[in-house]
């Protein structure tokens, strides 16, 4: 877990987005002291903002295979989350073989594992959408934006355990929906 408030004064952003949510939109950028970057852009609405919880939580938690927090930067009404260079496993899910799933899949599980184990916490949004892809293919996990501490919120083991299960099912669904999407052909390879 870990700490960094440095701002990217120098980052070049490009102006059209790779992918635009309700609360952000994700678009690659330049620094000349960083090198390629994502920056996700939300407007400065409230300090209680999804993009101001991951923000939060990737600065706090870090592994590598979570999404790498570089920087927050407020700028006039809007707001900046700087990170790792990365694509939404969504536009890039065609170009991924079932090696490379199987990888991702384990990386987001070494991730969770890490939430559950070291940090005491539960993802609790554990989709789709909450992964991302690294410019060398590898998978890194984000959302942390509903991250809750299972040891303050739940006294009791039996109640912590049940905790801890949800995102467990809720991993092994996104498992099972991105097994189900690789082509049957590769396992008649010999």
């Amino acid at each position: 877990m870990g700490n960094n408030t440095s701002t990217l004064p120098d980052a070049v952003i490009d102006d059209s987005p790779i992918l635009t949510t309700q609360d952000w939109s994700l678009h690659h950028a330049e620094s000349a002291d960083n090198g390629p970057l994502s920056v996700f852009i939300g407007q400065k609405s409230s300090q209680d903002s999804s993009l101001s919880a991951l923000a939060k939580g990737l600065k706090q938690y870090r592994h590598p295979s979570i999404l790498k927090y570089y920087a927050w930067a407020p700028n006039g009404n809007q707001v900046y989350l700087f990170t790792e260079k990365v694509c939404p496993i969504s536009l890039v899910r065609s170009q991924q073989n079932p090696y490379s799933t199987g990888l991702g899949i384990f990386q987001i599980c070494q991730a969770v594992k890490f939430l559950h184990q070291t940090g005491g916490l539960t993802h609790g949004n554990l989709i789709e959408n909450s992964i991302f892809v690294t410019p060398a293919g590898e998978w890194r996990l984000a959302g942390l934006d509903s991250v809750t501490s299972i040891t303050q919120t739940l006294p009791g083991s039996l109640q912590r355990d049940s905790e801890m299960l949800r995102d467990i099912l809720a991993l092994g669904i996104l498992i099972t929906e991105l097994l189900a999407r690789n082509d049957d052909n590769f396992y008649k390879i010999a």
